[in-house]
């Protein structure tokens, strides 16, 4: 999981990319992650608060709403 982590962190957002045909690897690795479910140290958290991941982060609020008990998510969708 960390290796697709580094790679979501170093792509760079669609919303970055003129040529059509080049996007959507950050929305893949997004997918990826989300679909994995992975929870490390909050990063469901981490990755929808860091705005230079655009659109993608969209992939994790599911998963968010998974964990909706805690009231910080809530904070985070609603902002």
């Amino acid at each position: 999981m960390g290796v697709l982590l580094d790679e979501y962190n170093k792509a760079i957002s669609d919303e970055e990319i003129e040529d059509p045909k080049k996007r959507g690897y950050k929305d893949g690795l997004a997918a990826a992650i989300s679909f994995l479910g992975i929870k490390q140290n909050g990063y469901h958290f981490e990755l929808v608060r860091d705005k230079r991941h655009g659109k993608s982060r969209v992939f994790f609020v599911e998963n968010l709403f998974k964990l909706r008990e805690e009231a910080e998510v809530m904070q985070i969708v609603l902002k």
